[in-house]
């Protein structure tokens, strides 16, 4: 297993306030003895942990791109559904040609209605801009942090690859060391039993490859302890120098990217609390032009718009072949004197009958 770095360089600390007591050094009391919780750190806490720190920081990157496409479409919806609402205030068709025969109340609220839709569109244009700036101020911090996290990534993968190549040398070396020590303990068994047993032909012809093991082991040895030596200079490099600057790089564009995360979530909260004012603001405008329409004052601007003066209902008369309708309306006239005249002049007609 790799080797954690210095207790006292790389051990996380409680940073606010409390009464600890030297007593309880275990690292289980103290964390429990705190209230808060304890700073956390890439350097500190994931010191063994590089792959899994290039992950996370890729998957931000990810998380940023969406974030970034995201606030960009809803951008778009917003300024497409301000400019309908525009358009829809502004058709012609919805203008003059429907206010031209309307009056009174009825008139002021339809007016209403247009102005009120145009004042809404205008809000979600500027939801749709403030969107829009902030989508590519996302887009841009991403780059650039993007850039960052890939030279300390790239210099973190070279560090790694060169532990795990100095790992795997050691490993090898250990392999080759062991193996060696191994025949060299087996053929001086062999020898001392020969020895003991008096054998002194075999003896002697063990004793040069007692000698040859020997060498072998020696030299397997050496290579091994070098292999060791650079070994821990590797990881010196890699935990105590080099590998805690990547996880603090790294540990920088994490806390920038969830920083950039919050301060989207709560611009947007920010934009959308524009809409419920001006929303209410139309609705009261709306609902007292509404309040305001009665039906009999309606009839009663109509009627003052349109009233002619005139008092006196028409009636059609017969008018005869040659005559006007003044001739008509003279004779309807005379029609109409009184009976007893005529009855008088009757009266003479019958007498000269007689």
């Amino acid at each position: 297993p790799r080797p954690r770095p210095p207790a006292g360089a790389a051990a996380p600390h409680c940073t606010h306030t409390h009464t600890c007591t030297r007593e309880r050094t275990a690292h289980h009391l103290h964390s429990t003895s705190c209230t808060a919780p304890m700073a956390a750190s890439f350097e500190a806490d994931l010191w063994d942990k590089f792959d899994a720190v290039s992950n996370k920081s890729r998957a931000s990157f990810v998380l940023s791109q969406s974030l970034h496409k995201f606030l960009l479409k809803r951008a778009q919806l917003e300024a497409d559904y301000a400019k309908g609402l525009t358009k829809l205030a502004n058709e012609k068709v919805f203008g003059a040609p429907t206010m031209e025969g309307e009056v009174g109340e009825a008139r002021a609220a339809w007016q209403a209605m247009l102005t009120e839709t145009a004042s809404l569109a205008t809000t979600h244009m500027q939801s749709a801009e403030q969107l829009y700036a902030l989508s590519k101020n996302i887009d841009e911090a991403t780059k650039e942090r993007k850039k960052r996290a890939k030279e300390a990534t790239t210099k973190g993968d070279k560090l790694d690859k060169d532990l795990k190549s100095a790992e795997a040398v050691m490993v090898k070396a250990k392999d080759k060391y062991d193996k060696a020590k191994r025949a060299e303990g087996k053929i001086r068994d062999e020898f001392n039993k020969m020895k003991d047993a008096g054998q002194a032909a075999n003896v002697a012809k063990l004793s040069k490859k007692v000698e040859k093991e020997a060498k072998v082991a020696e030299k397997a040895d050496q290579e091994y302890a070098e292999s060791v030596k650079m070994l821990q200079g590797v990881q010196s490099r890699y935990y105590e120098q080099e590998m805690p600057a990547v996880l603090q790089e790294l540990e920088q564009c994490e806390r920038s990217y969830v920083v950039a995360v919050q301060n989207a979530v709560r611009s947007v909260a920010e934009h959308q609390a524009l809409l419920p004012p001006t929303i209410e603001t139309c609705n009261q405008t709306l609902a007292a032009a509404a309040d305001a329409i009665d039906a009999d004052t309606h009839v009663r601007h109509v009627c003052d718009a349109h009233r002619s003066g005139v008092t006196e209902r028409p009636q059609a008369q017969y008018v005869t072949f040659g005559s006007t309708p003044a001739d008509a309306a003279s004779r309807q006239s005379t029609s109409a004197a009184p009976a007893g005249g005529s009855g008088g002049g009757g009266g003479g007609g019958g007498g000269g009958g007689g």
